[in-house]
């Protein structure tokens, strides 16, 4: 015989004399139990299948009643029993090893498998009654010693599916708490970790000690890595391997299920309902509450078949929900960490801001309305002195002063404007972010262009944040993109989203990259997405080298909603 994976093996048969139970069958006249049993096999098939029916429905008794499969195996149980009478009794104790071990896997209970035993038993003494009944030569008639052969073979198998049904039963049973204490020693370890680099090293260690497989994972974006340094030397025939693990990734560029490639090089869907239970690879998802795809986890056998039963894939999604939990964990401190570092150089960068705005406004008062003042104030007391000796003079005077004083109100007005943009409250955002595209493509020879939804109106509060995302989004162009477009865009989605786009066509950056927040770089999109967060919204910066820069700001909006404050 052979097993599901192939090899040689030897029944197990220490609890029964099997040459003894060959013995006695041989020395039975048995011809006429054998043409008795084909004449009415049939019948027996048909009357077994009344009896089931009439016994409370079990799960394993709709199997036998309601499947294909089942209805196959109650008529071959009686075929292999012919063969056990013409003497090729290992065939039916065979199938009887067999049936217990597959029985035990599929969970059903001993109790209701013997259900059937008993039917078997009860229809085949009813037939021999209804048949020695009708007898009319005593010789053919089925006597006490035809009676006790039939029922030695029947008790005997039935021995036999009970021995290897309690044994796999507990193999299983052993099995499964071994699995469940090496899902909880996986628990223990890896739910203190911190670092996703480290919970790909202990993943992979716990479906090794779980399963007796191997696991490595595979980041997002790098199917054209060189798989050996991926798998770092921990795979035996690594070569083929790769090309299942090419074909995996292949598929996985049009799907977000898991998959898996079966004994024969199959791929398909691996979920909990699927009744294949012999893989060469198996593919998961990576997938953290709230985060983007990190990549995918391969379970294999060094390119081997393994088998992955029920109970098998029910602690593998609990394995997954585990270790995606953790990882979510190591987000949150990762981006917990992140903000924390981003505030405090926001803080620093914000005082410098501060200092530095205070600088430049003492200064420009200085240069232009206190020279200004100061220039009034002379000529008032040169006014003060004309009045009596130069009145024509005078008039000349006078009208000086009151340009001077006009040009002093003027810088202080554009002082003031620069503090807060009074544009926004004469002429709205629209006006406003077409004014700064204007004052740009002019002073930068940069092509703009601005679409926007009509009636449009905004609070101060989110028009300022707007307007300053904008300039900064803007002198980001001016100062690195290398730009000579910049597309821009106001809408509103279904009366609920605000969204403002801006695109350049410049030299584009990687998003995903460490930023190094220094006065000259980074701050920008730090400071913008915290003007947009602000507001309930959020900032999305995408972007490529040599593909340009997009930035999307989305906040909720319910109309023009004035603050408090304004």
């Amino acid at each position: 015989m052979t097993d599901a994976s192939g090899k040689e093996h030897v029944s197990d048969y220490s609890m029964i004399d099997i040459d003894k139970v060959i013995d006695i069958i041989k020395k039975d006249n048995r011809a006429k139990l054998i043409n008795f049993f084909r004449e009415h096999k049939e019948l027996m098939h048909r009357r077994l299948l009344e009896c089931l029916e009439r016994e409370p429905r079990t799960p394993y008794l709709r199997f036998v009643l309601e499947t294909p499969e089942g209805l196959r195996r109650s008529r071959y149980v009686l075929d292999a029993f012919e063969e056990a009478l013409a003497g090729n009794v290992e065939v039916y104790f065979s199938d009887q090893e067999r049936i217990g071990n597959i029985r035990a896997v599929q969970g059903y209970q001993l109790k209701d498998i013997l259900v059937f035993v008993v039917c078997k038993k009860r229809v085949l003494c009813e037939i021999i009654n209804e048949y020695n009944s009708k007898c009319e030569c005593n010789d053919d008639l089925i006597g006490v010693s035809d009676l006790f052969l039939l029922n030695y073979i029947t008790d005997y198998s039935y021995i036999i599916l009970s021995h290897f049904f309690i044994a796999k039963r507990d193999e299983i049973i052993n099995r499964s708490q071994n699995q469940l204490h090496a899902l909880q020693r996986y628990t223990a370890r890896v739910i203190s970790v911190l670092q996703k680099e480290d919970v790909w090293e202990f993943s992979s260690q716990g479906i090794f000690e779980i399963f007796g497989l191997y696991g490595f994972f595979l980041p997002q974006n790098s199917k054209d890595t060189k798989l050996e340094n991926v798998i770092k030397g921990k795979i035996i025939s690594a070569r083929k391997l790769q090309d299942l693990v090419k074909k995996m990734t292949d598929v996985f560029s049009h799907s977000f299920r898991a998959m898996a490639i079966d004994a024969d090089d199959n791929l398909i869907r691996f979920n909990e309902g699927m009744e294949r239970e012999c893989f060469k690879l198996i593919c998961f998802h990576i997938l953290p509450r709230n985060s983007r795809q990190l990549g995918l986890f391969f379970i294999h056998d060094q390119g081997r078949v393994f088998k992955f039963e029920t109970f098998d894939r029910n602690l593998l999604n609990q394995f997954l929900y585990l270790t995606e939990s953790v990882l979510s964990n190591c987000l949150m401190v990762q981006g917990i960490d992140e903000k924390r570092e981003e505030l405090h150089k926001l803080t620093g960068r914000l005082i410098s801001i501060q200092e530095d705005g205070r600088r430049k406004i003492a200064a420009e008062i200085h240069d232009t309305v206190t020279q200004a003042l100061s220039g009034i104030g002379y000529r008032a007391l040169a006014c003060q002195e004309l009045i009596k000796k130069d009145p024509v003079r005078l008039d000349s005077e006078l009208t000086h002063l009151t340009a001077s004083i006009n040009e002093a109100l003027r810088k202080s007005r554009q002082i003031i404007s620069n503090l807060r943009p009074n544009i926004l409250d004469d002429i709205g955002i629209i006006t406003a972010i077409k004014k700064v595209l204007k004052d740009f493509q002019e002073s930068e020879n940069i092509e703009t262009t601005f679409l926007y939804s009509e009636g449009i109106d905004v609070s101060i509060h989110i028009g300022i944040a707007f307007y300053r995302i904008l300039q900064e989004a803007i002198h980001n162009t001016r100062k690195y993109a290398q730009a000579t477009k910049v597309d821009v865009s106001l809408t509103l989605a279904d009366n609920e989203y605000l969204s403002l786009a801006i695109q350049d066509n410049g030299r584009g950056f990687d998003p995903h990259g460490k930023m190094r927040y220094t006065e000259n770089s980074g701050m920008g999109f730090l400071i913008m997405r915290e003007r947009a967060e602000d507001l309930g919204g959020e900032l999305e910066v995408a972007s490529k080298i040599g593909k340009g820069c997009r930035i999307v700001v989305r906040i909720p909006f319910k109309g023009r909603q004035e603050d408090a404050e304004d």
